[in-house]
């Protein structure tokens, strides 16, 4: 028991580390973008919440296999603090130029990738990716 704890331990330790030097910890958002996360979470408080459907990726494989149902993906982002935030290489997705934030966190021993923005049609919580880190 006390090697597995010592492991488990070690592991974590190491997670945090990646995550630190990824530049996940202690994550640099400006007001615009802090303002933007916090109306991300009003409107996930009203239940005004969508994942986005896309071509590339099935966002219910990618939610299994970090182990989480769609409720419990919600309640990760709407509890992500700004030491989560991360500043994304590919910044916007598609041509549009439509604001998104990109954070990555540790959820089941495992990094999560995590893109968000406001879709302007439905004025709703858009998750455009949350799946387990490629990097």
């Amino acid at each position: 028991f006390f090697l597995l704890t010592k492991k488990v331990t070690y592991v974590t330790m190491l997670l945090a580390t990646h995550l630190q030097y990824k530049g996940v910890q202690g994550g640099l958002m400006n007001g615009d973008q802090i303002r933007l996360l916090s109306e991300i979470k009003k409107l996930i408080k009203l239940n005004k919440k969508h994942f986005k459907s896309r071509n590339d990726r099935n966002y219910l494989e990618d939610l299994l296999n970090l182990g989480l149902t769609e409720e419990e993906a919600w309640q990760h982002i709407y509890y992500l603090k700004p030491q989560f935030y991360f500043v994304d290489p590919k910044p916007i997705f598609s041509k549009s130029l439509k604001k998104c934030l990109t954070f990555k966190k540790l959820i089941n021993n495992k990094i999560a990738y995590i893109k968000l923005c406001i879709d302007d049609d439905t004025v709703e919580a858009e998750c455009w990716s949350f799946h387990e880190d490629r990097k």
